[in-house]
């Protein structure tokens, strides 16, 4: 499938991979994968948006601005790899089924 038509962001996508490498005879019915991807997709951006505002509630309230932008980058890297790290395990690991309802 062409990325132009894809419905997947790069998170939807990234799952949708992950899941063919890894858990491949586990992979939701087609005429339900992209809502499932779609949904994984929205429950990662959920948790990474979680983990980017923890970091950043550490962050010294005395860093001047430049320093500030440079500390909030570094924190939205950290997040998105730790979250994708939990989703998407290099060594495989069980699957993580996206709760359905909305948070």
């Amino acid at each position: 499938m062409s990325q132009l038509n894809d419905p997947l962001d790069h998170y939807g996508r990234m799952a949708s991979l992950w899941w063919q490498t890894h858990h491949p005879t586990e992979r939701p019915r087609p005429a339900d994968e992209t809502a499932f991807f779609m949904q994984v997709s929205s429950a990662v951006q959920r948790n990474i948006a979680r983990v980017q505002a923890e970091l950043q509630a550490g962050l010294p309230a005395d860093l001047d601005y430049l320093d500030r932008v440079a500390a909030i980058r570094h924190t939205q890297i950290q997040a998105e790899e730790l979250v994708l790290a939990a989703w998407f395990p290099e060594s495989g690991g069980p699957p993580r089924i996206p709760e359905t309802q909305s948070q």
